[in-house]
């Protein structure tokens, strides 16, 4: 990795030692989380890739708020430990403290209005909420993140779930084309699968696992990483670096949430499988 590169990508010393040690009380015996990873190969050409410099985006189930928590300390191991990640956060799961923790451990958190967000505030009458707000903010951090060769992360599905469904909100979809309109290759960045399992856990739907789930065995599941080309290949979708962007939003491009929910779909646990397989 070039050093203009690590400089740009990585995040300081403090925050290093911060997140070690927040990785630390997430995996405290009291707490019994600690549980086992399983890794298809991804996760060590994730840190190749890390390790050349090279940006890109984590793409994570979502049936928990701890989810992200455990997607991050496991990718964020040898060369990616001191890599800077950004993640988009519900808004109204932005709670006191919660920014400065995440910017503590190297981690940008950017509010943006999701569908429950802007369900929750116009059920408490704060009708002037939109839905979507934060997201060109977002992207704009996502961008210069994976330029420099950091990481996003974000859930497939906005909204938590209690199965795996196709993405309806092009999540995804929505990242993928940011970066690309902000000038980010698509071929020397790259994406990767993360799910995750509950050991003895046979309904994800259940309202006591959305929390944080203290206590519970985790196991995280890492699937392929592929550059985003290759996703888009995938998604039998021929983009050229050098294509305008209003060719580029004419695509199909719901077909990139299909090969999303595919790869997922490959590694997630069967009890978190949706109608759809």
């Amino acid at each position: 990795m070039k050093e203009s590169q690590e400089r740009s990508a990585g995040i300081n010393p403090l925050q290093v030692v911060w997140r070690e040690a927040a990785r630390g009380i997430l995996r405290h015996p009291l707490l019994r989380t600690e549980g086992s990873v399983d890794d298809f190969g991804g996760l060590e050409k994730l840190c190749e890739y890390v390790g050349q410099g090279k940006g890109g985006i984590v793409v994570e189930m979502h049936f928990s708020t701890s989810d992200p928590l455990w997607a991050i300390d496991s990718i964020t191991k040898n060369q990616a430990k001191s890599v800077k990640i950004t993640a988009p956060i519900a808004k109204h799961q932005a709670f006191f403290g919660l920014l400065p923790f995440a910017k503590s451990i190297g981690v940008k958190a950017i509010k943006v209005v999701t569908p429950e967000s802007k369900y929750r505030a116009d059920k408490k009458g704060e009708n002037d909420l939109k839905r979507g707000e934060g997201t060109l903010q977002y992207l704009d951090e996502a961008a210069p993140t994976v330029r420099d060769g950091g990481i996003v992360v974000v859930a497939s599905n906005a909204t938590r779930k209690p199965k795996l469904t196709l993405d309806k909100d092009g999540v995804v979809t929505r990242l993928i084309k940011g970066l690309y309109d902000r000038g980010v290759s698509i071929e020397d960045s790259w994406i990767h699968f993360v799910a995750f399992e509950i050991n003895g856990l046979e309904n994800y739907g259940d309202k006591k696992v959305r929390g944080l789930k203290l206590f519970k065995k985790y196991k995280v599941i890492h699937g392929e990483t592929i550059t985003l080309n290759e996703l888009l290949n995938r998604a039998k979708i021929d983009i050229k670096e050098n294509e305008t962007r209003d060719k580029w939003r004419q695509r199909n491009l719901q077909n990139i949430e299909e090969a999303v929910f595919s790869e997922q779909a490959k590694i997630a646990p069967k009890e978190y499988l949706g109608k759809e397989l």
